[in-house]
């Protein structure tokens, strides 16, 4: 159990560099470390435990396609809550946060996939083999 909070932790971590990078060359307001401080707070706070909880609830399914399948769509969903609740405080709601889409709500679906993709990856590494999720 330590060693997937270990790896949550470094997926996150390292999500929070990939999409501050990113932000970095397509926004480029701020500099890295900016970025960075945003992406790995909002990666530790929602994405780690959102990660975890995808973990166990697909721990039971056998097929690995679906498995993944069902991890990435756990991933994303906490990602639309947060757009949703975004779009609240915007005039014409979700369909006006969706149409001129600010950075915001691209840099959290990507954070999202990100972040599953990434442990993913990690999984395969440590574990060297196909991936379980």
């Amino acid at each position: 159990m330590k060693i997937g909070i270990l790896r949550k932790f470094i997926s996150s971590m390292i999500t929070a560099v990939i999409l501050s990078i990113i932000l970095v060359f397509v926004h480029g307001y701020a500099p890295f470390l900016v970025y960075f401080m945003y992406s790995a707070i909002g990666c530790l706070i929602i994405g780690m435990p959102c990660s975890i909880l995808a973990e166990f609830i697909v721990m039971r399914v056998k097929q690995s396609i679906l498995r993944l399948s069902i991890g990435l769509a756990l991933h994303l969903f906490p990602a639309g809550i947060i757009v949703l609740l975004l779009s609240f405080d915007e005039p014409g709601g979700i369909m006006v946060v969706l149409k001129y889409g600010n950075i915001f709500v691209y840099s959290i679906i990507t954070a999202a996939a990100v972040l599953w993709l990434v442990d993913a990856v990690l999984k395969i590494a440590i574990k060297g083999k196909e991936v379980s999720y």
